[in-house]
């Protein structure tokens, strides 16, 4: 119900609009005009739009002009909250038009009124509103506006003038981007048009058209799916089916594009393991808002929803679900476009894992080569190969050498061969193997305990082995053993075995061990290396060696070697010279004989019988003069030790 109020009725009236609430009972007022004091309204229409239940008001409105309502204008009201307030829009122009005695809306006398002929009329999104000039005109005027439209359109309807058949495009109307396949709804507001319209389409920008729709009805609105080529030059005109030449176009250029979808993963050689969590990705081209999910278990004949809306990053986490198949696909679209990209075939399956072997019963001896291998299904990643000596109780890697190489290995081998060992290198009854997921949680062992067989330990000394060895040499003491754990002890007989002294304890079970020989000498010596773990266990040299003691060389013959006089010199007479020579093994202390010749060695004279052995003597050459001169130079206690000049020297006057 809407009604006039105001503290000045005549000069100051405002609209109002009262409704009831839901158990009939009215609620206080709204006011409908929006403007300050001063100024009237009057002649409200009220009208409801059934599409969406805006609440519109039409009325006179003097706000803009003077307070006695001389020069008026047309306005609505409008709610979208069901009358409790309103939103004020000016539907005619300023100065006005069609008001009064002409359209140009001349001031009146005040004494005229204006009649009852304002009504208003709102329907999909658009308010339609007629009224009249002045009581003496037989003209009536009818705006047009949309919903948050900022400038309406007018015609003015009576007995002299027609109004004009009008279609205006609203929806696409430029700038839109529509994709190949998506149903967009195309929408249009016409004015006095007969009969059915014409929808067409231009892919130039309006150079060519091809029809979407040849001879539908005139509602203002038609679905229709986008179709290709993509453009980006599009536009939509709607035309009148019996006057052609009433049409409108889409006001600016369009988008059609064709969206792509490419699935990249799962692969063809996928197998997804039901209760795993697993990545889709994809990349999609032109494609806008948010893509869905979708699984078929049957090669694409029939589709489940597993993912209904998600962004269009390309990457989605899914925990994958049974029942299993090996027809399963993954199918990525768009929520509001429909492009979409299909993976291809791959398999879905519940994750398996299961020891084959050794499975319970064998029997296997330390050092044996054997396969230990697996069966699994639906299984990706690295596997951890275990060894227990005690039903299950602990575990402990399988030994390796190098070592850890079945700490990690592709699921996928199946099998391995491995080099039975155990870390003591004692055997069980007991044993059995673990393959286990490093990624999935799954594992298995062999259903019942196996044998694993030690050897008997051995120690086989290699070496020394027969030969002599002597007292304070370095010997290399080696040995080779089988089932032997922990340290062992090297021990050497002197008389065949039956008594034993040791050369080192607790060494490490290396082979090998450097042995610096100690006396006494024997020819029966024997070495053993003995397990400190197992007294019984030993290795003793599989030959007896001698040990000799070193027995010094003797000492170098002693050597006199003369320097000087050594040949050449020219000696005279009176005069004091020097004779020089070298030694080796002999003491200073002892004495040296020194000689002349004078006929090349035939014959000698003593020149002194205990010179000192220093290494000089002074001499005082004597005649008679000479060129066949020679000296020589003897050991007092050791003839052996001579040396003389190598050539003549002279002695002259």
């Amino acid at each position: 119900m809407t009604f006039i109020g105001g503290t000045g009725f005549a000069n100051d009236g405002d609209i109002w609009l009262s409704h009831t609430d839901s158990t009939g009972r009215f609620q206080p007022a709204a006011r409908v005009n929006d403007d300050g004091p001063g100024s009237s309204q009057f002649q409200p229409w009220v009208s409801v739009d059934p599409s969406d239940g805006k609440v519109v008001v039409s009325f006179y409105d003097a706000r803009n002009h003077d307070p006695v309502n001389g020069q008026m204008q047309m306005f609505v009201g409008e709610s979208t909250d069901g009358g409790d307030t309103f939103l004020n829009r000016q539907v005619t122009t300023d100065p006005p038009t069609g008001m009064n005695s002409s359209p140009n809306n001349a001031r009146r006398d005040q004494s005229q009124d204006y009649g009852d002929f304002s009504v208003s009329l709102a329907r999909d999104g658009v308010d339609f509103v007629t009224f009249t000039g002045t009581p003496e005109s037989t003209n009536f005027f009818t705006g047009a506006v949309t919903y948050g439209a900022p400038t309406p359109f007018f015609l003015a309807v009576g007995a002299q003038t027609p109004i004009a058949p009008t279609i205006t495009v609203t929806s696409p109307n430029g700038e839109e981007r529509l994709a190949v396949g998506q149903l967009v709804t195309v929408r249009w507001i016409s004015s006095r048009v007969q009969g059915n319209v014409r929808v067409e389409l231009s892919r130039d920008g309006g150079n060519n058209w091809e029809p979407v729709f040849d001879n539908t009805p005139n509602d203002g609105f038609e679905q229709w799916t986008v179709t290709g080529p993509q453009t980006f030059q599009a536009r939509i005109r709607v035309s009148s089916v019996s006057d052609p030449s009433v049409f409108d176009v889409s006001n600016e250029d369009f988008e059609i594009i064709t969206p792509t979808v490419t699935v990249d993963g799962p692969t063809g050689s996928d197998v997804w393991p039901v209760g795993f969590v697993r990545r889709i990705t994809w990349h999609t081209d032109q494609l806008d808002g948010p893509v869905q999910v979708l699984l078929s278990r049957d090669g694409g004949v029939n589709w489940e929803s597993i993912i209904d809306s998600t962004d269009n990053d390309g990457i989605e986490d899914w925990l994958v679900t049974g029942p299993g198949t090996d027809q399963a696909q993954i199918r990525v679209q768009g929520v509001d476009v429909p492009a979409f990209g299909d993976s291809p075939s791959f398999q879905i399956a519940d994750a398996d894992l299961t020891l084959s072997a050794p499975n319970g019963g064998e029997v296997v001896n330390i050092g044996d080569n054997i396969t230990v291998s697996w069966d699994s299904a639906a299984m990706t990643g690295q596997v951890a190969l275990e060894l227990s000596l005690n039903d299950g109780t602990t575990w402990e890697p399988l030994l390796t050498n190098p070592p850890g190489q079945f700490d990690a290995v592709d699921v996928g081998v199946g099998s391995v061969q491995w080099t039975v060992a155990t870390k003591s290198g004692a055997g069980s009854d007991k044993a059995r193997i673990r393959v286990r997921s490093l990624g999935m949680g799954l594992q298995d062992e062999s259903d019942d305990s196996f044998t694993i067989v030690a050897p008997e330990p051995q120690i086989q000394v290699l070496s020394p082995s027969g030969g002599s060895v002597n007292i304070g040499a370095t010997q290399s003491v080696t040995w080779q053993s089988k089932a032997v754990s922990g340290t062992v002890s090297v021990f050497v007989s002197r008389n065949g075995g039956s008594t034993w002294t040791t050369v080192s304890s607790k060494q490490k079970n290396t082979g090998s061990l450097t042995w610096k020989v100690s006396g006494p000498a024997t020819n029966t010596a024997l070495v053993r290396v003995c397990a400190d773990k197992n007294s019984n266990c030993k290795g003793d040299s599989q030959k007896p060696f001698s040990i000799a003691a070193v027995v010094p060389p003797p000492p170098p013959a002693p050597t006199l070697t003369l320097t000087s006089p050594n040949g050449g010199e020219s000696l005279k007479i009176g005069t004091p010279t020097t004779i020089r020579w070298t030694y080796t093994g002999l003491a200073v202390t002892t004495k040296v004989k020194i000689e002349l010749s004078r006929n090349n060695g035939k014959a000698w004279q003593l020149v002194n019988s205990a010179a000192p052995n220093t290494g000089s003597a002074t001499w005082k050459v004597t005649g008679a003069a000479s060129t066949q001169c020679l000296v020589k130079i003897t050991s007092t206690s050791n003839a052996s030790a001579t040396a003389k000049s190598r050539a003549n020297f002279t002695i002259k006057k």
